[in-house]
């Protein structure tokens, strides 16, 4: 629903892993309400370095729970993201 005045924000993979999906990412689909002509978008993206290690947040781990996640590198990550976008027999690896 449209919220008058309203600040969202898209989570991206790489912060719902960091948080053990406890903000999950966003499907990224734009859609126009039927009336609604005015509308202001400013996409901002941001990811650490690619040598960060991503690990979940101590704060993100409830009692007696483990990470969802292993540690990875940014650089890995990535790379992993980008291979979804690959068909398999057109990757360089396989």
């Amino acid at each position: 629903p449209v919220i008058e005045e309203a600040f969202v924000v898209n989570v991206g993979r790489l912060l719902s892993r960091w948080t053990n999906d406890r903000w999950l990412a966003a499907v990224h689909r734009v859609v126009n309400e039927p009336g609604v002509t005015r509308r202001m978008s400013i996409p901002w993206f941001s990811v650490p370095r690619s040598d960060v290690v991503i690990e979940t947040l101590p704060t993100c781990i409830c009692d007696g729970h483990l990470p969802r996640y292993q540690p990875i590198k940014v650089s890995d990550f990535m790379h992993q993201r980008h291979l979804l976008h690959i068909p398999p027999e057109q990757r360089a690896d396989g």
